[in-house]
């Protein structure tokens, strides 16, 4: 039987498939040329036809293989090069991407306060107590503005009837008795700029419905409500359908811990993303429907299932449609028809860290009272408000490098939030939110 030799020298020909730049796979090409093709062409010079094709040719496999090598590298944190790669796969790695954070600090709120005789002794008036309200704003020398937040009450008292509040006399009458007294409290300020804005929502429900801020720089997402007065929770993913909030201390130890961890359902919940390339940040909410009830953590199958007609040795009896869980509540509530207001801070800077003593002015004084006061104890109380920093302001920093996050990212993967272990429950105890405090001590027993 006759032999197809030519096809037996084509499966025989010698390709190699290492050559990756450019001079390699010219000189692969030219020799394949001259071993196989040496009666059709001989001249591979530049200057010859043989040569433009080899060039064209390398050229191509040279841009395939770069291309190929980048994309590859692409898809490793360590080696990726691309900022939406790298924000990507910072991401995938449970790392929160962030701008500027803004310095806080602590403050003495000082104010003087008329003297009252009571109980045979002068004490600071009790009906001008005043409470310094949250949003106050204070200056420093520097220009940045710094907003107090949480109320400052210097009509609050201890368990023995006793004012919080340091005291000390300010002035005597002219008999020699206190005229007035000088009161000072701390409170917790922050650079930030606190910014309301809202968002009206039409009627189309809109799974993963997606709202963007209309301001740069945001550093916190403070509470998002509705018009029907829900709240939405922030969660670091749409699966969490628990979060830790902040509720009051009522027990007997209320002076050593004013506030408790409290953990609630969140059914009403999103996620905030920021962009390093607009600075601007995204809400996601979930994709629920609100007027389907459903409260179960794991959506029955048995809800979802749709009968198939055809061969039942063809077909199984039922069928499920991935998509119809996506009307329960498990990722979460879709907002729609409705207006969405949001509060949030902006802000920031390594510069926001100011020196001590330079939070000196009131820019924006709210006050509020127990009991009316006169026009004029209003403007005396306001006029002597004074504020310092004792020491200076800390934790502002410019918006971290793709480097300094890829660092984090490779770290990050170590941990992963897991619970596992005893040391994996120990660790996350110690990662609870830093806005209630930090843990002193933990310890897990069986």
């Amino acid at each position: 039987m006759a032999k197809n030799v030519k096809k037996q020298i084509k499966l025989e020909k010698d390709v190699s498939y290492l050559n990756k730049d450019f001079d390699s796979f010219r000189s692969e090409l030219v020799r394949y040329a001259n071993t196989y093709y040496s009666d059709k062409i001989t001249d591979f010079t530049d200057n010859g036809l043989g040569g433009l094709l080899v060039d064209m040719a390398a050229y191509v496999g040279d841009s395939l293989a770069y291309y190929l090598d980048h994309q590859f590298n692409e898809l490793n944190i360590e080696t990726a090069v691309e900022n939406k790669n790298i924000q990507k796969l910072i991401r995938n790695a449970g790392v929160k991407i962030t701008g500027v954070a803004p310095s806080f600090a602590v403050v003495n709120i000082t104010v003087q306060i008329p003297a009252e005789y009571y109980n045979f002794e002068y004490i600071p008036k009790r009906s001008v107590l005043p409470k310094v309200l949250s949003e106050t704003t204070f200056g420093s020398r520097g220009g940045i503005t710094f907003t107090l937040l949480s109320d400052v009450n210097f009509g609050e008292r201890d368990s023995d009837g006793n004012l919080i509040a340091t005291s000390v006399i300010g002035s005597l009458d002219a008999n020699g008795n206190p005229a007035s007294f000088v009161l000072t409290r701390q409170g917790e300020v922050t650079s930030a700029e606190t910014i309301i804005e809202t968002h009206s929502l039409n009627d189309q429900f809109i799974p993963f419905r997606t709202i963007s801020l209309r301001q740069t720089d945001v550093s916190e997402v403070l509470n998002i409500r509705d018009a029907d007065d829900n709240t939405y929770y922030e969660v670091e993913s749409l699966t969490q359908d628990t979060v830790f909030i902040r509720s009051q201390n009522n027990s007997s130890d209320v002076l050593e811990v004013q506030d408790r961890i409290q953990l609630l359902p969140a059914p009403y919940r999103f996620t905030s993303n920021f962009n390093r390339e607009t600075g601007r940040t995204t809400i996601q909410f979930g994709s629920g429907r609100a007027e389907v009830f459903d409260d179960d953590v794991i959506p029955d199958p048995s809800d979802y299932a749709l009968p198939l007609y055809g061969d039942r040795k063809t077909f199984n009896r039922v069928s499920i449609d991935p998509n119809s869980f996506l009307d329960s509540r498990t990722l979460g509530v879709s907002p729609r028809s409705t207006t969405i207001t949001i509060r949030y801070r902006r802000g920031g800077g390594l510069d926001h860290n100011v020196a001590q003593g330079t939070i000196n002015s009131v820019i924006n004084l709210s006050l509020n009272y127990t009991s009316t006061v006169s026009a004029s104890e209003n403007v005396a109380i306001r006029g002597s408000l004074t504020v310092s920093n004792p020491n200076p302001a800390l934790g502002g920093e410019d918006e971290p490098t793709l480097d300094e996050l890829r660092v984090v990212a490779i770290n990050q993967r170590n941990a992963q939030a897991r619970v596992v272990s005893k040391d994996d429950l120990i660790a996350r105890v110690y990662s609870l939110p830093n806005r209630f405090g930090r843990v002193f001590r933990a310890a897990v027993r069986d």
